[in-house]
């Protein structure tokens, strides 16, 4: 029940977003705004906020095996499929992506809302793992399965160095490593700005949502997006039984494996040639599917834990 009032949220004001977006409440270069801010600032200085808090010698590398793991395992079966001519070239990178992204903010609000603050300082250092790790073969993937007169490519590459999610992980980190606590003030203005990212991206994924893409979705869309929401978490849950894992840090690793592909996957495939209608059909169908899916994958998940002795 708890996670259920925790996601019911979550719904809720990603349906408001696509709402403002499909009446242009609030207008597309209104949207890309919203998304810069959360992008560049407010989900940076939630991270660095969660991590500076974190004890470093606590820190769950369980977790971060099982989701490396875990997106690794269904990167490769998008590979597989192609090698099989099972997907075309041009859009093998676009499975790629949509099987290894996720989107930060689903995953974060529902484990605030299920498992409390603390699962959260948890959660950031799942993303923080999760991250760099996927947008590297990502972006290597969409950059080599897209066409020859691709561009942009060395563009991405310092892209991947100058993400401000890797550098808000390493001033994290530095900070929790060092036992540096910033002065009061600084704290307060980081933690306003974290405070906001939550609400803010959800908004701007239900803003991403094209009800058009949904309905021309067909059954490779589907697949592969049940690919991503039943089979990621799936993998994600036996390897970290397989570690060890257990408690929050078990549920942390579940709920961020059985979130949908980030919203910004179609930015990055029209940025690099790739099928970017492909990408906003899956985005659709996994933002809209993931009410229902997230809810049984927990359920799902709690119950083979416990079975396990390794109950949430």
């Amino acid at each position: 029940m708890a996670f259920l009032l925790a996601i019911i949220p979550v719904v809720l004001t990603v349906a408001l977003g696509w709402l403002l977006a499909a009446r242009q409440i609030i207008t597309r270069p209104q949207w890309d705004g919203v998304e810069s801010l959360t992008y560049l600032i407010l989900f940076p200085a939630m991270i660095v906020r969660a991590l500076w808090e974190m004890d470093v010698s606590a820190i769950p590398l369980g977790l971060a095996g099982a989701l490396w793991i875990a997106q690794s395992a269904v990167g490769l079966m998008a590979w597989v499929a192609h090698r099989a001519g099972w997907i075309p070239r041009g859009q093998t990178g676009v499975v790629i992506q949509s099987n290894m992204r996720f989107n930060t903010f689903v995953g974060l609000s529902v484990i605030g809302g299920a498992l409390g603050p603390e699962a959260l300082i948890i959660a950031a250092f799942g993303v923080a793992a999760w991250v760099p790790f996927s947008n590297v073969v990502v972006v290597a993937a969409l950059v080599h399965y897209a066409p020859e007169e691709a561009k942009g490519r060395a563009s991405m590459v310092r892209g991947l160095v100058t993400n401000p999610i890797i550098i808000a992980l390493v001033i994290g980190l530095s900070l929790a490593a060092a036992r540096i606590t910033p002065p009061a003030p600084i704290a307060a203005s980081v933690g306003f700005l974290g405070d906001a990212a939550i609400g803010c991206g959800l908004l701007a994924a239900g803003a991403a949502v094209d009800m058009k893409a949904l309905r021309r979705a067909g059954l490779f869309t589907f697949f592969w997006a049940l690919v991503r929401l039943l089979v990621l978490p799936a993998i994600a849950l036996g390897v970290g039984l397989w570690f060890g894992l257990s408690g929050v840090t078990l549920a942390v690793t579940v709920i961020l494996a059985a979130t949908p592909t980030a919203a910004s996957g179609v930015v990055l495939a029209r940025k690099l040639n790739n099928d970017a209608t492909l990408a906003a059909n899956l985005i659709a169908v996994q933002t809209v599917l993931c009410g229902v899916t997230m809810p049984l994958v927990f359920w799902v998940s709690h119950a083979t834990a416990l079975h396990a002795g390794s109950a949430f």
